[in-house]
């Protein structure tokens, strides 16, 4: 239901805003990412109720960053690093890694999610957790010393 809902709002904005599709379609991959066929058997229910908080961030985000591309830029430039960083060491990630290390990077996957919300949806979208750039910086730094 979220899901079709943050579908419908986001295809409505790309129609009022043509000049800002590539945002919008980012958003909309963002959001069937977070709700791949296997969601159901990888997460928690803890991931599953922030879910829909998840989606209407994205959707936020997208209304925002159409209003005002420059601090779309900003928030970008923040996160894109840090998405980046948490992909890479969650595809270099070891058959022989610790389950301590991917039971992080699995934390890493939602903080990741409550930093975007932080970031674009503030004020409309509260994050469940405390999280900054730098508290998920450090959080990184410490799964890559994990064995």
């Amino acid at each position: 239901e979220a899901l079709g809902r943050t579908r419908n709002a986001l295809s409505r904005l790309a129609e009022k805003q043509p000049h800002r599709r590539g945002l919008v379609l980012t958003c909309l991959a963002d959001a069937e990412a977070l709700t791949k066929p296997d969601f159901i058997h990888r997460r928690s229910l803890s991931v599953w109720k922030a879910l829909p908080r998840w989606l209407r961030a994205l959707t936020v985000r997208a209304e925002r960053g159409c209003a005002d591309p420059m601090r779309e830029r900003r928030f970008s430039e923040q996160w894109n690093p840090l998405r980046d960083r948490l992909a890479e060491l969650t595809q270099s990630l070891s058959p022989m890694a610790s389950e301590e290390k991917q039971a992080a990077l699995d934390e890493a996957a939602v903080m990741m999610e409550e930093l975007r919300t932080a970031l674009w949806a503030a004020g409309e979208v509260k994050p469940a957790i405390k999280i900054s750039e730098s508290r998920m910086t450090k959080f990184l730094d410490e799964i890559e010393r994990m064995l």
